[in-house]
Order: structure tokens, then C-alpha cells, then sequence
């Protein structure tokens, strides 16, 4: 199994937020939805999807009040999430 950064071809960055998004795969929408559903489930994020009219993404919040270690958290958890749905698919 490749992992998530293996299939995520670009990473935008703002000011406040981090969006990463999802190029390689043929089912991006089903495989992020289930994504999204397995963090949720494992209270690790919550809202995190993009925008309904973006391409399938993760949309995370980078601004001041967050901190860098809490995002570099969320990185290992997005990849096992990544892994449980291709499995699931």
C-alpha cells in the first residue's frame, strides 16, 4: 500500500488554512468521504472536508490558534484513514 502522500499531488497553502488535495485516485469523493467518516468516528477531526463545490479535499485550519505539532498529529491519522478506506473499497 502507497501512503497518503504518495496520491496527494499538491498542497495549497493560505494564511489560515491548509488544503490538501486529492489527485490520484479514481473514486477521490467515496474514498474521502470515508475518510472523513473514520475520523469522525475516532473523535480525531471533525469538518475537515472541503468545500461541496472543490475538488474532493481536506480543509484544515492552520491558523494562529493552532499549533504545528497538532497538525503533524493529524498527518498519521489522515494515512491510516486513507489505508482503512482503500481496503474498504
Amino acid at each position: 500500500m502507497k501512503s497518503l502522500n504518495y496520491y496527494i499531488k499538491k498542497m495549497l497553502r493560505m494564511t489560515s488554512m491548509v488544503i490538501f488535495k486529492n489527485s490520484g485516485e479514481t473514486k477521490q469523493r467515496e474514498i474521502m468521504n470515508e475518510i472523513f467518516e473514520l475520523l469522525y468516528k475516532e473523535n480525531v477531526a471533525y469538518d475537515i472536508n472541503g468545500y461541496p463545490k472543490a475538488p474532493p479535499s481536506f480543509r484544515i485550519w492552520g491558523g494562529g490558534t493552532v499549533e504545528p505539532e497538532d497538525v503533524n498529529a493529524l498527518l498519521p491519522w489522515i494515512d491510516w484513514a486513507y489505508g482503512e478506506s482503500k481496503a474498504n473499497l
